[in-house]
């Protein structure tokens, strides 16, 4: 889940597409090079253990779109489930409306 601020999405959408394309790109990468996306995970948190990362990126690779078409899509169904399930549990204390924060805006 990605999250941006309305008022960022309403005044400067351009900045919004840009992060979403590098989002787009930077994920592709990742399941397209696994073993070199996990290095350069390492590299920039050295504290992390390398297979750990090795294992975890070769799961999460077929994971981007697994319940999905393509990346950056989600089922407007499952997103409005997600919301039932924080309102359900008290965390919000407002029940959020149907569709409620969801654009398909940005996607390519």
């Amino acid at each position: 889940m990605i999250i941006a601020n309305n008022d960022l999405i309403k005044n400067d959408p351009d900045t919004v597409q840009a992060f979403m394309d590098a989002t787009r790109k930077g994920s592709e990468y990742c399941v397209e090079h696994r073993d070199d996306a996990a290095k350069i995970l390492v590299d920039e948190v050295p504290e992390l253990d390398l297979e750990l990362v090795r294992a975890s990126q070769e799961y999460l690779a077929d994971q981007h779109t697994a319940d999905a078409d393509a990346w950056g899509r989600i089922d407007p169904d499952r997103w409005d489930a997600f919301y039932a399930l924080i309102s359900e549990n008290g965390i919000s204390e407002e029940q959020i409306p149907v569709g409620a924060g969801l654009t398909m805006q940005f996607q390519k």
